[in-house]
């Protein structure tokens, strides 16, 4: 019987919405609380766990107390990267599907680890992530993903 190695490192992308926000500014609200909090309780469960958190800057306020107004230290095992990515400015949200392979093209390079798996929230994160998970695993191996949602659209009927 195989056995799967451990993961130590978990890249989550949130790319329309920062999970660290404040609640309440801009968009940011119950399910923003629901992917950090997810965060907290994978580190949680285990103490070897590394987490990079990858959002798109679309002008989000943290918390006046976050720890993630100041750039990430060495040995940090929760790291949050806003990223600015020209494509995107001024796009509304119903547009961001346009740079979702920008987005992940984006997180590749500004990872500090190597992922065991990536872990999307959203369609669009799972795009991006998808696309990600094909940067990833052309530089060697085969990187799995998997992806979540906080609501459902039940409009396709």
């Amino acid at each position: 019987m195989s056995t799967l190695p451990p993961v130590r490192t978990v890249h989550v992308y949130s790319m329309h919405t920062d999970p660290f926000a404040q609640p309440g500014s801009g968009d940011a609200g119950g399910m923003n609380v629901y992917i950090a909090r997810s965060v907290h309780a994978m580190l949680e469960l285990d103490p070897e766990l590394r987490v990079e958190v990858f959002t798109l800057d679309r002008g989000e306020a943290l918390p006046a107390d976050s720890p993630f107004r100041q750039p990430p230290q060495p040995g940090e095992r929760i790291v949050r990267h806003s990223l600015d990515l020209p494509s995107a400015r001024g796009l509304s949200k119903n547009e961001l599907a346009t740079v979702t392979d920008d987005f992940a093209q984006a997180c590749v390079e500004q990872a500090l680890y190597t992922p065991d798996i990536i872990h999307a929230h959203y369609w669009l994160s799972g795009q991006a992530a998808a696309r990600a998970s094909q940067l990833w695993s052309a530089r060697g191996g085969w990187l799995p993903g998997s992806c979540s949602f906080y609501s459902a659209y039940d409009g396709c009927r």
